[in-house]
């Protein structure tokens, strides 16, 4: 089918563009598509017959028709395209010219007499006009006084429409015809003032290149002398819709057949096969109209076929497939080693999965080494140092070797007792006679060549399996790649080994299965493993973990390449993996940027001589030299597109509006955003920040939605940048300012209104109450001055009743004193006409008890309500022990142990009679006669709430039946000290102490 579509195009060359495909899948309505405009913010728009369509890239907005609604867009079916400052110019099939706003998007029809008309096309002729072409006629319309100028065709028989455009001068234009060929317009006049066909079809396009026009007809492109009127056809038997200069001069025109390029130094016509990237072919494809934005982009809308994208930095690889007598892509015949031919610039070795291939670049052919020896995986290719080929593989291939008289591989020749039949999977020339051969499951070899001979090799005393590769540094290390770690060993392989493993430890590698090494120009060593890539600093003995991240999408590194700027390329389950270590930044490449596949297989890498890599994989090889890649060097401009407040889009134009303000309770908002990327959309990255909430931007994120609750009232900058499909960072990025305004009782007038109220009040209620206190002064005065008087004849009877009362309380305590004395007096007159012992001491201690209360009687007289209950206590015990001295010899040394503090409330009396009765106990029962060591321990402290008094001695000590009977005067003790509410414990060991705890207030001391 191809070839006969090709038939049309005799004498072409023939090209195959790689293309993107836009269709239904990314939401286009219809796949006609007339006409193709870019604006200002890089949005792509394009007119269907079902709708106008708005792209970013990855997403699609539709304008459709609704007759329900009167602001939709007035006619599905679309034509022409203009966009003049922030207004669409939109000619359609049944209601004619009308316009959209950009910035509200609402549609504008300014023309009640185009309303109806069949349209086609809208032209620009200078900053005063534009071309409104029609069926039959075509209108001038003046932008400055808003007027329309109508132009009809002549009859032609049929219908006539202008199809093209193109400014001549500031004085005259040319157009194209449907049936009317070429007309030149007056631009002083508005009227035609020429007229010419170059050939009876129709004319459909126009450009003025390099002061020369050319013309494109249903017949071919032609090229005019318009002073001369002379015309040549440069390119016959095409169909030409379109013209588009492209940017290396040459002129892509598109044709009912598809794209033709034609180069105006060379007079080259090259025919292209559109080819997109799932491989679908289209050809041959009417092409319509062809865009391009200057930056690589270049769109061509077709008739039934979408839209088609073309992007000169899309394919950055070109790929070898492994295509040859049975066997096609399906049959996937993988490469797994490279090995440039010794000699043939223009030949590659390559282990296939089945067997070795010799590719020829010259003639685009293989060679295929099948019947040199059964079919087996070759997944070890190598040259030693005396330029002999070498190659093993699975299945027991053995270790074989390229006899290049003969043009065949054969077995090696092996003399000792180890057999040539094992599965080899790693060759390492070590020395110029000796190979280092390693297996997939019987250890490692190392090949004698002059004895033609293995002999066992061990690392670290040990027979290692699965020793996938191998590599010399600069340094002469041997480092071996296994699934036990990676090896270093000293002196190619005969020195000391030092193990690299996965874990917790700092020499930690990712993993243990190596698949990959190499060595940069600084003499970092690199191992790509099963769980991501290792760099291992030998200066500094610093290991550096990189693992699955943005760029990095896939940790599965197969093969490990390094560039003349020690960027690091790894081929991975997921395409090519670029890490430039000067910034830890990975760069992705996949099959959209041309790799064979995003597959690529184990060991699967070479670098030549030249610098030039190879990396293989399911789908075949890639072939390039890193300094080629091109890459995007245009930004991506980023867009917020929209707003919504608790999931429903604001009606506004988010593209354009650059403030908002929300009220407090609007506080569910979401962002919606994107960044205009045509060439690879979805390696993308943003990131955003609030300023007024955010700290800082945000990690890194593909999502193109954040939504942010409970914004607090006030200011904020929402911040959002991009990168662009190679990773490179927007410096403009996009922001719009926000306002949360606050409830009416949190904004300013409303505390302004309730400060000056409140002072308003405070006022008021000041000079109120000045002035009831005023009032009421006066009425106090007059209440005082009468008082006064009633006060003072009072105070005078009070004054005489109180030196009264105080007299009477003086006389009455004179009186009790004297009458205590006088009982007192009597007391001891009693005693000394008593013979009975029992009797006498009754009657001492009942005086002692009178002249006790009379000496309290005495204090409560001076002391006022705190007591500095130290010196009180020591008072009282001294007037009891001088009351018991006067009737006997003391029998013991007082000793004084009290602790200065002032209490108040106290109860004095019961206080000072318990400490009399117990002295008195002491002096009557503690000791029989005086000694040296008779002690009266007398303690008074007091801690917290309590005042504590113990009254100890080292006498004969209470017996137990005497506390259990209440003897011993312990019964009136105990009924003070309950009246005192407080506690009394009694200790007879070592003598009698006596521990007595009343509850007191006290102050400082």
């Amino acid at each position: 089918m191809l070839g006969t579509c090709l038939g049309a195009v005799a004498g072409a060359q023939l090209d195959t563009l790689q293309i993107n495909y836009i269709g239904q899948e990314e939401g286009m309505t219809q796949l006609n598509v007339q006409d193709v405009v870019q604006d200002d913010m890089d949005y792509l728009w394009f007119s269907t017959e079902d709708g106008l369509h708005r792209f970013n890239g990855l997403k699609m907005k539709v304008f459709s028709g609704n007759p329900l609604d009167s602001m939709s867009i007035p006619d599905d079916h679309n034509r022409g395209l203009l966009i003049v400052d922030d207004t669409l110019w939109i000619a359609s099939n049944s209601k004619g010219i009308f316009a959209l706003d950009l910035r509200s998007e609402t549609f504008i029809r300014p023309f009640d007499e185009l309303s109806n008309v069949i349209s086609y096309k809208v032209f620009r002729l200078n900053d005063q006009y534009l071309l409104f072409s029609s069926s039959n006629a075509f209108h001038i319309y003046d932008r400055s006084i808003k007027t329309l100028k109508k132009v009809v065709h002549e009859e032609q028989g049929s219908e006539n429409h202008v199809t093209a455009l193109v400014r001549m001068s500031e004085g005259q234009a040319v157009l194209a015809t449907l049936n009317g060929g070429l007309l030149v317009l007056d631009l002083k006049t508005l009227s035609v003032v020429g007229q010419q066909r170059l050939d009876p079809s129709a004319h459909n396009a126009l450009l003025l290149h390099q002061e020369q026009l050319y013309v494109g007809t249903e017949q071919g492109l032609y090229t005019l002398d318009l002073s001369s009127g002379v015309a040549d056809l440069i390119v016959p038997d095409q169909s030409i819709n379109c013209i588009y200069p492209y940017e290396n001069g040459e002129l892509w025109l598109g044709t009912n057949e598809g794209l033709v390029i034609y180069d105006p130094v060379s007079k080259s016509v090259t025919q292209c096969v559109s080819k997109d990237q799932s491989g679908k072919v289209y050809f041959p494809v009417e092409i319509m109209t062809i865009y391009g934005d200057g930056k690589g982009n270049v769109w061509m809308g077709t008739a039934g076929e979408g839209l088609h994208h073309y992007n000169k930095y899309q394919k950055k690889f070109t790929s070898i497939s492994l295509e040859m007598e049975g066997y096609t892509r399906d049959t996937k015949l993988s490469t797994f080693q490279f090995l440039p031919a010794e000699g043939e610039d223009s030949a590659l070795w390559l282990g296939s999965t089945y067997n070795v291939l010799k590719y020829d670049y010259l003639t685009r052919e293989f060679k295929h080494y099948k019947d040199d020896f059964p079919k087996s995986l070759i997944y070890a290719l190598e040259r030693d140092h005396n330029g002999d080929v070498w190659c093993g593989g699975f299945d027991g291939t053995g270790l074989l070797h390229y006899n290049a008289a003969q043009d065949r591989f054969e077995k090696a020749e092996v003399t000792g007792d180890i057999p040539n039949d094992k599965s080899v999977i790693d060759i390492r020339p070590l020395t110029s006679e000796k190979l280092l051969v390693s297996t997939w499951s019987s250890g490692m070899y190392i090949y004698d060549l002059t004895q033609k001979k293995f002999e066992g090799y061990l690392v670290d005393g040990q027979a290692l399996n699965r020793a996938r590769i191998s590599f010399v540094d600069s340094q002469d290390n041997l480092w071996i790649g296994s699934d036990q770690g990676a090896y270093r060993i000293a002196e190619l392989g005969e020195g000391v080994v030092h193990h690299y493993t996965e874990g917790t430890h700092p020499e930690a590698i990712n993993s243990d299965r190596i698949f990959a090494i190499n060595e940069d120009g600084n003499g970092n060593i690199w191992l790509g493993t099963s769980t991501g890539l290792t760099m291992l600093n030998l200066k500094t003995e610093d290991v550096h973990r990189y693992y699955r991240q943005e760029g990095f999408p896939n940790d599965f590194v197969y093969s490990v390449l390094i560039d003349a700027q020690d960027r690091v390329w790894m081929g991975t389950n997921k395409g090519i993996a670029v890490l430039d270590p000067s910034t830890d930044r990975f760069v992705h490449y996949s099959h959209k940027d041309g790799l064979q596949n995003d597959e690529f297989n184990g060991k699967a890498a070479y670098q030549d001589a030249y610098g030039n890599f190879y990396f293989g994989g399911v789908d075949g090889i890639n072939v390039f030299h890193p300094e080629d890649i091109r890459i995007n060097p245009y930004e991506s401009k980023v867009h917020l597109e929209s707003i919504e407040l608790f999931n429903q889009p604001l009606p506004t134009n988010a593209i354009y509006q650059d403030r908002y303000a929300f009220g407090s309770d609007e506080n569910v908002l979401t962002f919606k955003y994107a960044a205009i990327n045509f060439l690879n959309p979805s390696k993308v990255n943003y990131s955003y920040w609030m300023d007024g909430f955010d700290k800082e931007w945000r990690p890194v994120t593909k999502s193109q939605s954040i939504t942010y609750t409970n914004l607090s009232p006030g200011d904020y900058t929402f911040h959002i940048k991009a990168t662009n499909d190679n990773g490179a960072w927007s410096e403009m990025g996009r922001q719009v300012s926000l306002t949360v305004i606050p409830p009416w009782y949190d904004q300013f007038w409303f505390k302004l209104t309730a400060v000056l109220a409140t002072l308003l009040l405070a006022v008021g209620f000041y000079l109120y109450k000045s002035h009831t206190y005023r009032r009421n002064k006066e009425r106090l005065e007059l209440m005082v001055k009468e008082s006064t008087g009633e006060l003072r004849q009072a105070l005078e009877v009070s004054e005489s009743r109180q030196e009264s009362i105080q007299f009477l309380m003086r006389e009455m305590k004179h009186r009790v004193k004297n009458n205590l004395q006088i009982i007192s007096s009597l007391l001891s007159l009693q005693a000394l006409h008593l013979d009975n012992l029992d009797a006498i001491h009754t009657l001492q201690v009942a005086r002692n008890r009178i002249l006790t209360i009379s000496y309290l009687e005495n204090i409560m007289d001076s002391e006022s309500e705190h007591i500095h209950v130290d010196k009180f206590t020591r008072d009282i015990c001294e007037n009891v022990l001088r009351l018991i001295a006067s009737d006997e010899s003391p029998t013991f040394e007082t000793i004084y142990d009290l602790e200065p503090a002032e209490v108040t409330n106290f109860n004095i009396t019961f206080y000072g009679l318990l400490i009399n009765e117990l002295l008195t106990n002491v002096s009557k029962y503690a000791f029989d006669n005086y000694e040296d060591t008779n002690r009266l321990s007398i303690s008074c402290k007091v801690g917290g709430d309590w005042l504590v008094l113990v009254i100890a001695d080292n006498g004969k000590g209470y017996r137990q039946e005497d506390i259990k009977q209440g003897s011993i005067g312990l019964d009136l003790v105990k009924d003070m000290v309950k009246q005192l509410k407080g506690e009394m414990t009694v200790d007879s060991h070592d003598g009698a102490k006596n521990v007595i705890k009343i509850p007191v207030s006290y102050g400082e001391a």
